[in-house]
């Protein structure tokens, strides 16, 4: 349980997040670099980062420590890190409270959380990929319940496998979801709704199909694209306005035939590897992903 003290301190913290330079970068982000705590380096850049719990806990098993980001103005999120999670266990190592105590300690400030999910690259067949989903949306109705009067804005997720899952989730959540865009738009508050289990797929096509599907059925809900690759958003001209936001653990480019250049690049600004990914790499893809989202979209008729 969360002490009445803690309770208090976290609500306290609401007032500072409400009075924000307006000009705050988390204004215009789009790309949010998933950042394992690994990468929590004095020389991080001054950009949008997403955390995912599961690599925290790693190191830190009961998250007594949340870390002290070396940012100035660039927006933090939380994600549980469920994608990783669920590769090796079967639930999370980790209560809602000390999810919350865990978020309320990050610095600087978390401004969007997402409620832990449980993912579906794992499972086969629709019975499983319902369960999955009943599991989810128990999730965010007691975090709902429970916590929504802290801070920072809770970002649920949707689950699937395919399209037509994804619309069957995305429909039981409706009423839910533009309950609580309201709630957030009266506390001037950014939201999103995150759509998981995408980043494996690799048909382009499909997850573009999927998105615009949970778009119709969400109209005016903001949609934030969990791993998904530059390649979906590259061209997509007719990308609901309403995908507002991604993240991506790719960003240090080190895949496939391309590690030959990165590796012989880095040699010649005498960085290391880490530095060279954090100050090179990281700025540079987040660069291609800002671009694409500010492409022009085509008119619908």
């Amino acid at each position: 349980m969360i002490s009445t003290e803690r309770r208090v301190a976290i609500a306290a913290r609401s007032d500072s997040l409400q009075r924000r330079d307006g000009h705050d970068v988390a204004r215009d982000a789009h790309f949010w670099a998933t950042l394992d705590a690994d990468s929590v380096r004095p020389y991080l850049p001054n950009l949008p980062v997403l955390l995912p719990v599961a690599s925290f806990q790693r190191r830190d098993y009961q998250l007594r420590h949340p870390p002290q980001l070396p940012l100035n103005g660039a927006p933090v999120a939380v994600d549980s890190g469920a994608f990783m999670w669920f590769q090796r266990y079967t639930t999370y190592h980790f209560s809602p409270a000390q999810y919350v105590e865990w978020i309320a300690g990050v610095r600087p400030p978390v401004e969007w959380a997402v409620i832990p999910d449980r993912p579906t690259e794992d499972l086969d067949g629709p019975e499983s990929v319902r369960l999955a989903q009943l599991e989810t949306t128990s999730a965010i109705l007691e975090f709902l319940e429970s916590f929504l009067e802290v801070p920072w804005s809770w970002s649920p997720v949707l689950q699937g496998r395919t399209l037509e899952e994804y619309v069957v989730h995305a429909i039981d959540l409706a009423d839910i979801l533009q309950q609580l865009r309201a709630v957030y738009t009266q506390r001037g508050q950014k939201f999103r709704v995150g759509i998981g289990s995408i980043c494996r797929r690799g048909q382009v096509s499909e997850i573009r199909r999927i998105v615009a599907a949970i778009a119709a059925v969400l109209p005016g809900i903001p949609l934030h694209l969990f791993g998904a690759k530059l390649e979906v958003l590259a061209g997509w001209g007719n990308r609901p306005a309403t995908v507002i936001s991604c993240d991506s653990a790719a960003w240090n480019g080190r895949f496939g035939t391309d590690i030959a250049l990165i590796n012989a690049e880095r040699r010649r600004l005498g960085l290391t590897e880490r530095r060279y990914s954090l100050t090179v790499a990281l700025p540079r893809y987040a660069a291609r992903a800002e671009a694409h989202f500010n492409q022009r979209l085509l008119p619908l008729h």
